[in-house]
């Protein structure tokens, strides 16, 4: 499935873009702010715990829910760098600069990857969900993110 289907092709693309990079700050960026904040957030949670417990798989969702631990606890410790990096007081003109052009470049393919996973939502017996609602609570918990970190994404001509 990885490698041939495409509803999983705008996530291996945007993978394999990321672990090719030599900044391990983009990296940071990429994964945390980007990625998983929208790909990951959209697949894990508003896919797979949601489907499956509306489809009857009670177990998926609790393997989830213990993954979000591991979810949260990255993102607090990426909040707290960014922080740091965002309100130096020599850099921070630059480094939010940096930053921003990041979050431009791998909202794009996060966002990307998750338009690719658009048609697995139409796929299942029960849908609790369609994906443009999911898409809203994706972007809404990201920008409760991005927002107290004064990051926000460019918009798109």
């Amino acid at each position: 499935m990885w490698k041939q289907d495409p509803a999983w092709q705008g996530a291996r693309a945007a993978v394999e873009n990321i672990i090719a990079l030599n900044d391990w700050m983009e990296v940071v960026v990429a994964t945390n702010l980007c990625f998983d904040r929208i790909f990951g957030e959209l697949a894990k949670v508003e896919y797979f715990s949601r489907f499956a417990a509306a489809n009857g798989d009670v177990v998926t969702p609790i393997i989830i829910a213990s993954s979000e631990a591991d979810s949260a606890r990255t993102l607090r410790w990426t909040v707290a760098l960014m922080e740091h990096l965002l309100n130096d007081p020599l850099e921070a003109k630059h480094n939010r600069g940096l930053v921003g052009e990041w979050l431009d470049k791998w909202t794009d393919q996060s966002k990307a990857a998750a338009e690719a996973f658009r048609p697995v939502f139409d796929q299942a017996p029960s849908r609790p969900s369609t994906f443009d609602e999911a898409m809203q609570r994706v972007d809404a918990k990201r920008n409760a993110v991005l927002e107290p970190l004064g990051l926000r994404v460019a918009a798109k001509a």
